[in-house]
């Protein structure tokens, strides 16, 4: 289904957990985008960010 119907399925969901991501963080859009899985380090509490728009 889609959003017309009122169902998002999954990418509406991934969609809804990037943009609070984006916004309790104050990552930039193509800061999320370039992350990858060894980027985050659950144990420690990090997220590596490797391409800013300053670097």
């Amino acid at each position: 289904m889609n959003s017309r119907d009122g169902h998002e399925g999954d990418g509406g969901t991934a969609r809804r957990a990037l943009v609070i991501d984006l916004d309790s963080t104050g990552l930039r859009l193509s800061e999320a985008l370039s992350l990858s899985v060894g980027d985050v380090d659950l144990r420690r509490g990090l997220l590596t960010i490797r391409r800013t728009k300053f670097a």
